[in-house]
């Protein structure tokens, strides 16, 4: 099912919340407007907008009251807050109000920077929603200690800042190396070896510093980056040169998560890092969930993968919000039947370890909120939660073309093993239930492998 996003302006100016407002109308999200700070928690509470858009007309006491009660609210602290503003990205944003925001807009409005942010801010909620749905079904199970979902994570772990190369911006390049330790684990690479950088380590934000040109390769980078296919999900600051923002709407339109502008400092520089790293944490936290199964029935022992028990159960949660809340829910089946045969001619430790090189990839190609499970010995399920089937399509074509190109290799096999995947897709419709859901998507993977 489809809805339209909703967000809720506040400000006390009234020609912020009117371009606000026009500029979110072509992007197909329903403005709500506030004018008054003592009744933005009221509104989102009655309203559950996707996102809360926090104009700077506001005092700074009425900022910070605002940003606490939205956090601390149970009903409201899991919507995203984003902070706007004229060239709010050199305010001086005090440690409390920081603490809660979950992205900023500078004013006047980058068409392209909006859709960026509004695009980020829904999947910090979707992820977040997740988080506590999984916590619930680990309940069911017994498991309790489950990390909360609320706390904000504090500046990434590992960065990896790219250098323009060949002795281009040094200065700059200088200047914004020398602000970077302060905000944790900092590595350093020229653009021709980021790719072979980002494959051998873990990173949690990527920054690029362009080079100032209309054809910056810069742009080129965050495109290739947002196209690779265990890469896709990485959050990137873009480190503008130069004071006239003529590449910001460029690098949001090629992948961006951030874009700052020089001059370059300290404070700007934390605070870009810090917001395009939240998405990352969460992204990790969701992952951990396949380490937190201690009851045989949550996670499948072959795999590492969750069980099929724990995808019915969470289905069930799934499919009552997605009723409740007009969410969309769409399911994912990936047949192997190449396993059946591998498992006959190679043994059953054969077939194994193509399962679990198999769930590996899922666990990669997958969005941090999507929820992959495993069916039996040759079907993999993928749950992917307030998602359309339009949504779908990306993540089915990432794991078909990895999956059918990839060759895999067996010990005591002495050549590599080649697979194919048959996926098929459904879409929740009011009145189905975990049975029916599955049903579909598994006859769909049939009719493609016909």
């Amino acid at each position: 099912m489809s809805r339209i996003s909703r967000a809720l302006i506040a400000d006390s100016n009234l020609a912020t919340l009117n371009e606000m407002a026009a500029r979110l109308r072509p992007i197909g999200c329903l403005a709500l407007t506030e004018t008054s700070a003592s009744r933005i928690t009221r509104r989102a509470r009655a309203e559950r907008p996707d996102v809360v858009i926090l104009g700077m007309a506001f005092t700074d006491s009425e900022q910070v009251q605002v940003a606490e009660e939205l956090k601390t609210d149970p009903v409201t602290r899991r919507i995203p807050l984003v902070l706007a503003g004229p060239d709010i990205q050199h305010v001086a944003i005090g440690g409390n109000l920081m603490a809660r925001l979950d992205g900023m807009v500078p004013l006047p409005i980058v068409a392209e920077e909006l859709q960026a942010k509004l695009a980020a801010a829904l999947r910090l909620k979707i992820m977040r929603a997740e988080l506590l749905r999984r916590r619930v079904t680990f309940g069911r199970y017994g498991i309790d200690g489950f990390s909360g979902s609320d706390a904000q994570p504090a500046m990434p772990g590992r960065v990896l800042f790219v250098r323009p190369g060949h002795g281009q911006l040094a200065s700059q390049t200088d200047d914004l190396m020398g602000l970077l330790p302060a905000t944790g684990q900092v590595d350093s690479v020229e653009r021709d070896n980021v790719l072979e950088a980002l494959l051998k380590n873990r990173y949690d934000v990527v920054g690029i510093l362009g080079a100032g040109a209309p054809d910056d390769v810069g742009l080129e980078l965050c495109r290739d980056i947002r196209r690779h296919s265990s890469m896709f999900h990485l959050p990137i600051v873009f480190f503008e040169p130069g004071t006239n923002g003529a590449l910001r709407a460029g690098a949001f339109d090629s992948g961006a998560s951030e874009v700052l502008g020089s001059p370059f400092d300290g404070g700007a520089v934390a605070r870009v890092l810090e917001l395009a790293g939240r998405r990352a944490a969460l992204r990790t936290r969701l992952h951990a969930d396949y380490k937190c199964g201690v009851n045989p029935e949550t996670n499948d022992p072959q795999t590492g993968l969750f069980a099929a028990h724990f995808l019915h159960k969470h289905l069930e949660i799934l499919i009552e919000d997605a009723f409740r809340w007009d969410l969309s829910l769409s399911v994912v089946t990936c047949v192997v039947p190449q396993l059946v045969a591998i498992r006959r001619d190679h043994g059953h430790d054969a077939a194994a370890a193509l399962q679990r090189n198999l769930a590996s990839l899922f666990s990669r190609l997958v969005r941090g909120e999507d929820l992959c499970a495993s069916l039996g010995d040759e079907k993999f399920c993928i749950v992917t939660p307030e998602c359309s089937l339009d949504g779908v399509a990306p993540i089915m074509h990432r794991l078909r073309g990895v999956i059918d190109h990839t060759q895999f290799g067996v010990p005591d096999v002495n050549q590599p093993i080649m697979l194919h995947a048959e996926l098929g897709s459904a879409g929740f419709k009011p009145g189905d239930t975990v049975e029916s859901l599955l049903g579909r998507a598994q006859d769909a993977a049939l009719r493609s492998a016909a």
